[in-house]
């Protein structure tokens, strides 16, 4: 009896070693150690001993999750930091300022034209005859189409053929100030955007249906139809003084943003505020799929660990059984 008694706590002893003893597979192990007479120590022998076993063929691995793991982990607390500290930036500094105060030394004065950037200078000398020219037009085509109605109150009053012709600038001009409505700079934008892609969806159709009422040099003239009247007529003439309408307040809605940013009584997006945004939003980016990252390998990690804790507790099962 005292001979088994040595040769179990030699195998006992051998098991607190950084390896396991080859010779012994671990079920005749757990075999041997059930025999013990103190069950707490056979149960921390072949822990151990499960420990190892589980270690030497993937312990490796373990090891180079854990640190594949820490050193996300660490990069994903310092990309933390800096997706905090461009949060407090952002909201330390103001979205829309005073529009002088790019241009000028003097940010509550306005600032003269020469002093103007040279793209908005060229840009105001072609949009003010423009927008002049199209509400001109407009104007004169809505005074055309009334004459042309052979209507008598028009032929016999030419004046208030004139007064409803300038309808067509003055619905211009509602929506140059309109565009003044909204307090909000985003709502502002938006009703731009709106005003500009609406008008360059009329210019798309106003071409279209005059192609289909104006053959060009290449047509005949259908004298059967000449002097009807026909649907797509109608509908170019009524496209015709909508575009009209959108171009002359499209335009001016540009000119209005253009000079705008040269009076202290408006204001505009902050460049700073918005490379500041622009960063804040590459960074969130890249910090969430540094954050699924930092999950997928704490995952392979989890896995892992918990592969091992689960041989171990098979293991010390096992043990209970035999021993039972």
């Amino acid at each position: 009896m005292p001979r088994k008694q040595n040769t179990l706590q030699k195998l006992v002893n051998s098991q607190t070693s950084s390896k396991p003893d080859k010779a012994t597979s671990m079920s005749e192990f757990i075999r041997r150690m059930a025999n013990h007479p103190d069950f707490k120590i056979a149960a921390g022998a072949v822990q151990n001993r499960a420990e190892q076993e589980f270690d030497q063929h993937k312990g490796a691995e373990l090891q180079r999750l854990i640190m594949e793991y820490e050193d996300i982990d660490q990069q994903h607390r310092t990309s933390k930091t800096r997706l905090e500290q461009l949060d407090t930036q952002i909201l330390n500094t103001p979205e829309r300022i005073k529009t002088t105060s790019q241009n000028s030394d003097a940010p509550q004065k306005i600032v003269r034209f020469r002093d103007w950037q040279l793209n908005d200078q060229f840009a105001s000398f072609y949009l003010l005859p423009a927008i002049v020219v199209i509400l001109v037009m407009g104007a004169s085509n809505v005074y055309a189409n009334l004459i042309a109605s052979g209507q008598p109150v028009f032929i016999d009053n030419y004046w208030l053929a004139i007064s409803l012709s300038m309808l067509m600038p003055a619905a211009s001009l509602s929506l140059k100030f309109t565009h003044h409505i909204f307090e909000s700079y985003r709502a502002r934008k938006i009703f731009s955007r709106s005003i500009y892609g609406t008008t360059l969806t009329a210019l798309l159709a106003w071409s279209v249906l005059f192609a289909m009422n104006f053959d060009g040099v290449g047509g005949e003239i259908n004298w059967d139809d000449l002097g009807e009247s026909n649907n797509t007529g109608t509908a170019l003439v009524w496209l015709q003084l909508i575009a009209e309408i959108l171009i002359g307040g499209a335009l001016s809605i540009a000119l209005t943003d253009k000079i705008a940013k040269y009076f202290p009584d408006n204001d505009s997006e902050n460049p700073e505020w918005r490379s500041i945004d622009a960063a804040l939003k590459r960074h969130k980016t890249s910090h969430s799929q540094l954050s699924k990252q930092r999950g997928k390998s704490h995952e392979g990690v989890t896995a892992l660990s918990s592969a091992r804790e689960a041989f171990v507790s098979d293991q010390v099962s096992i043990l209970i059984k035999q021993n039972g």
